[in-house]
């Protein structure tokens, strides 16, 4: 046997070059060994279903077999090209197939994970400045179509059914490019996090504002009131929220402008409470930069993002002095009744 007792293993120094061709030798001889083993081991078996169980360890063995083979190439191409010169001299007696492991192959497979390493500093900072405020506060359902039914319904007293018509909504793909300049690779993590933002203002622009599904164009609507008056926007957050609530959806977010966020610090009452602190009371304040002259109230409940196709960055080709990479995704919202969001729309 090969193994030996772990407390015997004293040596803390990692292998040299020439004694780890020698454990990939070893790892090779044991599986060998091992194949053998079960082989025979398995011919004396009466059971067909264990003798079958033993022989699929012993195939999965050769697979064991060919990790070392490969491993072997890398820490020893003159002992691997041995093994493929007497492949070729059995050949030419038996049949003249020629080896399998083609050496240009490797290398081919070698330089592809070289380049994709190159790559993984700007796909993981454009990952990082991936921020959307809206899709890690709902839920979030895979979604094998390109087209979201969305069926009428028909409500009478004491009954609610569905109707024979319904209406298709396409699953949009979203898409950003960024460049990155080769002879400023100090300055390629800012314009990569900074494309992540921006896709991220993308993505929430669309899942709140411009698809046929968003909350502005499918929930319900008031006009704003006078924001620069104390309170106005909390009495227009009150009754967005009298909107949603009719629909038996209670827990919600409020999600504003950034040139809003300032006018909640304003006090609304003698005791000197902020509007800020009233509008927390009915929900969770978020700040999303896709919106302008919009306050949305939406039931995290009442509301999915359906994913057709997860957000990813990829490196695409290399143009001149400029590598293009591509954040894409493809998703759409998905409400669950059109009193899930009421929007508070400032008139222009």
């Amino acid at each position: 046997m090969f193994s030996s007792d772990p407390s015997f293993l004293t040596r803390k120094d990692k292998f040299t070059k020439d004694e780890l061709k020698r454990a990939v030798r070893g790892a090779l001889a044991a599986e060998i060994d091992a194949i053998n083993y079960y082989f025979q081991q398995g011919d004396l078996i009466e059971d067909p279903r264990l003798r079958s169980a033993h022989e699929d360890i012993a195939r999965e063995e050769m697979t064991h077999f060919g990790e070392f083979l490969r491993m072997l190439y890398e820490v020893s191409p003159d002992e691997f090209s041995m093994i493929k010169k007497g492949w070729e001299e059995a050949s030419r007696i038996i049949s003249g197939a020629e080896f399998p492991i083609k050496a240009g192959e490797i290398r081919s497979d070698e330089k592809e994970r070289e380049e994709g390493k190159e790559h993984e500093g700007p796909i993981s900072w454009a990952m990082e400045g991936l921020s959307g405020t809206l899709r890690r506060r709902v839920k979030n359902v895979k979604y094998e179509s390109d087209t979201i039914s969305v069926a009428e319904i028909d409500e009478d007293e004491g009954e609610i059914t569905q109707a024979v018509s319904s209406s298709l909504y396409h699953v949009p793909y979203l898409s950003l490019q960024f460049r990155l300049r080769d002879s400023s690779p100090s300055n390629w993590k800012e314009v990569a996090f900074n494309a992540g933002k921006k896709f991220s203002i993308l993505e929430e622009a669309t899942l709140l504002k411009t698809h046929d599904l968003s909350p502005l164009k499918f929930g319900g609507r008031i006009s704003a009131s006078d924001w620069d008056q104390a309170g106005s926007i909390l009495n227009d957050v009150v009754k967005a929220y009298e909107y949603v609530s009719k629909g038996g959806f209670n827990k919600v977010i409020v999600m504003i402008p950034p040139t809003l966020f300032s006018k909640l610090f304003r006090v609304v009452d003698k005791t000197g409470t902020y509007e800020h602190e009233v509008v927390r009371r009915i929900g969770e304040i978020v700040i999303s930069p896709a919106l302008d002259r919009e306050i949305i109230v939406l039931s995290t409940e009442g509301f999915e993002v359906a994913v057709r196709k997860e957000v990813q960055v990829e490196f695409l080709d290399k143009e001149r002095e400029h590598e293009i990479y591509l954040i894409s995704e493809q998703i759409a919202p998905k409400p669950m009744s059109r009193l899930a969001s009421c929007s508070v729309m400032k008139e222009s």
